[in-house]
């Protein structure tokens, strides 16, 4: 959807300038746009994929700590290290 728009107003500016020299510079400021706004997309979904990937992480981690605390058996005494 976003190319669709990109490539709409890139059209429009073709069209309407009547100098071949704006023509240039309106599509390369089209496509520079249409760059910039293709890698801060993609950037934000990396970023949204390492927190998403940190937060299994930590679940993870917090969930095998429980499980290593419950197979614990509470009431032993803990040894001593001096035997």
């Amino acid at each position: 959807m976003r190319l669709l728009i990109f490539a709409l107003i890139g059209w429009l500016c073709f069209v309407w300038a009547e100098d071949s020299d704006w023509k240039a510079v309106l599509l390369a400021a089209v496509l520079a746009l249409a760059a910039i706004a293709g890698i801060t997309w993609y950037l934000s979904r990396v970023r949204a994929d390492k927190r998403w990937r940190a937060a299994l992480d930590a679940y993870a981690k917090q969930e095998q700590a429980k499980r290593t605390y419950s197979r614990r058996n509470v009431h032993a005494r803990p040894q001593s290290e001096d035997r």
